[in-house]
């Protein structure tokens, strides 16, 4: 006898047409990869795991690590790299300038990463910028896989199919997912609206904005130099109160001037641009970076001896000698001369301490010949 669909499975099968039809095509076809990934018992699975298993989705598609509330892209796919024209490959959100992240997408992202790995449900959403200069609309799914693990499929639609043809339904569910996340269920229907989004409002996007521009360079989006005194004080303090070990390293762009007047002010800033995402690149989430002013920066290292600063400012010294820069058909390149402080175990330095070293080896560095690195001895206890 064959059993006649309750209203409820009605309702559901419609939904989910509805969901086909908006939903981007490949994006569909990622999300029953997931579903049948989960299925088979893979959560929790490794990373190797994982990336096998969405191999035919790589392109499109992030996978980010959740550490203590920090969000680290461990796989960035190259379509990601070639519409935003970055890398962000083993990046942490926190340090990816706000130049390429802005303050709101920034609290879009860590809403939903944070979202995600508390409910375990799938979030999609519609969003709506201008990407190099055109307008552009993308769906988005982020779906947990493991713990403190997610990954993110990203497509960008094709306006011309979609809109004309639409019903009453899918015309509200578009706008819908272009205003506020909604959660999918294990069934593939949606769950309900993130409406905790809507936390954020102008006014909050306003603080976020108002304290990064009192907090960060916006040249570089390193620390300016006020934050940077009052986190690095802070991590020293700990430093000396718990006794692990701390580095601390000052470093000047050589010949910086001769940068600026040999190929002009925008190649100086394209300089310093490109030296701040080289040093990016080999911080780790509690390091702390800044800008003091001009083309000196400064760079905290906690639970780092002397040895690690050393073998970490020569592989930055090395990487920044091999960069070339371009800028409006001018091809450059510069190096940088490093000095390192150290904290001896049991003493009780200060910042300004640490600072006053690492200027003075870094000085010694620069009279010594430049793109080189010079280690101040440790003060007694």
């Amino acid at each position: 006898m064959n059993h006649a669909p309750s209203p409820r499975e009605t309702e559901g099968k419609i939904m989910k047409d509805i969901i086909r039809r908006v939903m981007h095509p490949r994006l569909s076809a990622f999300y029953d990869h997931w579903r049948a990934f989960m299925d088979g018992g893979a959560a929790g699975a490794g990373a190797r795991s994982i990336m096998a298993h969405f191999a035919e989705f790589l392109d499109d598609m992030l996978v980010v690590d959740i550490d203590e509330s920090y969000y680290t892209y461990r796989h960035y796919g190259r379509t990601f790299i070639e519409k935003f024209n970055i890398d962000l490959s083993n990046q942490v959100i926190e340090h990816v300038p706000f130049a390429i992240l802005p303050a709101e997408r920034r609290h879009i992202l860590e809403f939903e990463y944070s979202h995600v790995q508390r409910t375990l449900r799938p979030i999609w959403r519609s969003y709506t910028a201008v990407f190099k200069g055109e307008e552009k609309t993308w769906h988005r799914l982020t779906l947990p896989v493991a713990p403190n693990v997610l990954v993110v499929g990203g497509y960008e639609l094709d306006p011309s199919r979609f809109g004309r043809n639409d019903d009453g339904a899918e015309r509200l569910l578009r706008t819908v997912i272009e205003a506020v996340p909604v959660f999918l269920d294990g069934a593939g229907d949606v769950g309900g609206l993130a409406v905790s989004l809507m936390d954020l409002t102008q006014s909050r996007m306003k603080e976020a904005e108002l304290q990064y521009l009192a907090t960060v360079d916006p040249l570089t989006g390193a620390f300016n130099r006020r934050r940077f005194i009052e986190a690095g004080g802070e991590e020293i303090e700990r430093s000396s109160r718990y006794d692990y070990a701390l580095s601390l390293l000052m470093m000047d762009i050589d010949h910086f001037k001769r940068i600026n007047d040999t190929h002009g002010h925008a190649a100086g800033d394209e300089a310093l641009r490109r030296f701040t995402a080289t040093c990016r690149g080999f911080l780790r989430k509690n390091d702390l970076f800044g800008r003091f002013g001009g083309e000196e920066f400064a760079l905290i290292l906690p639970n780092t001896d002397t040895d690690g600063a050393i073998v970490l400012a020569d592989r930055m010294r090395r990487q920044v000698e091999a960069m070339t820069v371009t800028v409006g058909g001018d091809v450059f390149g510069f190096t940088v001369s490093i000095g390192i402080a150290s904290r001896a175990h049991g003493a009780r330095e200060t910042l300004e301490n640490l600072l006053e070293r690492a200027d003075q080896a870094m000085y010694q560095a620069k009279t010594g010949g430049r793109n080189r690195v010079v280690v101040s001895e440790p003060t007694g206890q």
